[in-house]
């Protein structure tokens, strides 16, 4: 089984067999989700109390055979 990391940041994968193997980012593969912020008040003590909304991500790529793409949970 091949492993692609597309989180844009370096990842340490527990293999099976108890392994740790490093998976380093191509950064010119990366697969970005674009989130917007936006308040949705302040509560008393002045903390601002905000929600997400996704608008959109880079297209991900092609499925291959024996291949594990690694992305954000964001990612869908």
């Amino acid at each position: 089984m091949k492993y692609i990391n597309l989180t844009g940041h370096k990842l340490d994968v527990l293999t099976e067999d108890g392994r740790v193997v490093t998976l380093i980012a191509d950064l010119r593969k990366t697969v970005r989700v674009v989130v917007s912020d936006r308040l949705l008040r302040v509560d008393p003590s002045g903390l601002g109390i905000y929600t997400k909304t996704f608008m959109a991500m880079s297209k991900l790529p092609e499925p291959a055979e024996d291949t594990v793409y690694i992305v954000s949970r964001y990612a869908k």
